[in-house]
């Protein structure tokens, strides 16, 4: 089994922040056929998923045993994200707004493309300005005040 297996079987149940197989370092112990596995997630409650789920099952004919191990520090990123869940930790696309704001989807048609902010030299342009005006007053109502949540 290799890290890139082990990826793929326990990042099924959520983001992995470590993996690692320790491997043989000795006659005695590649000799076991066997070897010993960690694997960090990056919520307890991922873990607590994957544990109950594979405890006991086989994986090429040895018996998973698994238990908690030590705490270890959890990277800002994950090593593994389970192409299944890629797409949701992607950021969202460009929009062309001041720090990728993005509209509503029901507003979206408001807002122009992003790089297309023309100069201010025909009426036509004048009306595209306006689009982006509505735009930002949208996204400015849309936005919630420290207060507010007071």
């Amino acid at each position: 089994m290799t890290e890139k297996d082990l990826c793929e079987l326990f990042g099924k149940y959520g983001p992995l922040a470590s993996i690692k197989i320790m491997w043989p370092r000795s006659e005695d112990e590649a000799q076991r056929g066997r070897n010993c596995g960690f694997v960090a997630y990056m919520t307890r409650k991922d873990g607590e998923r994957a544990l109950e789920s594979l405890q006991g099952n086989d994986i090429m004919d040895f018996e998973m045993k698994m238990g908690w191990g030590k705490a270890v520090p959890i990277p800002p990123q994950p090593v593994y994200i389970p192409p299944a869940m890629l797409e949701m930790s992607l950021p969202p696309p460009p929009s062309g707004l001041p720090f990728n704001a993005q509209p509503h989807p029901r507003d979206r048609h408001l807002c122009p493309p992003p790089g297309s902010f023309p100069p201010l030299n025909t009426p036509e342009d004048e009306q595209q300005w306006e689009k982006v005006r509505i735009c930002a007053d949208l996204l400015q109502s849309n936005l919630v005040s420290p207060e507010a949540s007071l």
